[in-house]
């Protein structure tokens, strides 16, 4: 089987326990942030987002795709970004777990996108992709009196099989589930010609990995999920 680069997209600002829609401490200010965009292999690049963590970006002429958004407030200077390597609009953008650092700027991105999907509240924009329990546990945050969840950032497009799959820009993109992991609706994107996976908060290079217990989370599952990406047996058959 052909070697896979593994890079983490980590959110930079981890949380914990989201389950009450808990926030981390300090939050960097959008423009203080700085961006960098980074080419990995293939068709894919990474989108530094400074202390706010990674976004993997892939491009081609059908569009867009993008592993994560990161924090609201973002979305314009996201996709400024992104131009600077190609005119190409949005098209997908995918939620690697329910963290609110992650998943907290889908809506004001996915608005941009403009590629003729429709999004949740029905306005044309990207298309947001995420296994199941992202939408439940998303859904669950949408309800609260306090700090509720934006509503339009809440995936719509979701799986419940064992992984997605997708092609674009000439290349296969399985989505594949990493059950009872970091949470219970962890994905890992697999870019299968660039060889290059997005494991979101699964791996983070300069701290412990944050085990969520009352989303779904477990040790068990957690070093499971790492077992695989580092064996590469969770690859789909057909695509190995």
């Amino acid at each position: 089987m052909r070697r896979i680069t593994r890079f983490a997209l980590a959110s930079g600002l981890t949380v914990a326990a989201c389950a009450a829609g808990a926030q981390p401490a300090a939050v960097a200010q959008p423009a203080a942030v700085e961006l960098h965009m980074l080419p990995v292999q293939g068709n894919v690049y990474m989108l530094h987002v400074g202390k706010v963590g990674n976004i993997a970006v892939q491009v081609g002429a059908d569009g867009v795709f993008l592993v994560n958004a990161l924090r609201k407030g973002l979305a314009e200077r996201i996709a400024a970004e992104i131009k600077t390597v190609t005119p190409a609009p949005i098209r997908y953008i995918v939620s690697t777990s329910p963290d609110v650092p992650l998943t907290e700027g889908n809506g004001p991105l996915a608005s941009l996108g403009m590629f003729g999907a429709t999004s949740a509240s029905g306005r044309p924009g990207a298309t947001l992709i995420a296994q199941e329990n992202v939408l439940l546990r998303l859904s669950d945050l949408t309800k609260l009196d306090k700090n509720p969840f934006p509503g339009d950032s809440v995936p719509f497009d979701n799986y419940i099989l064992p992984f997605k799959d997708l092609y674009l820009n000439g290349e296969p993109i399985f989505i594949i589930h990493a059950p009872h992991a970091h949470t219970d609706g962890d994905s890992i994107v697999l870019f299968r010609k660039s060889d290059t996976l997005a494991v979101g908060d699964l791996f983070v290079p300069d701290e412990y990995p944050v085990i969520d217990v009352p989303r779904g989370g477990s040790v068990k599952g957690l070093i499971a999920a790492l077992d695989k990406i580092g064996t590469c047996s969770w690859v789909p058959q057909f695509a190995r």
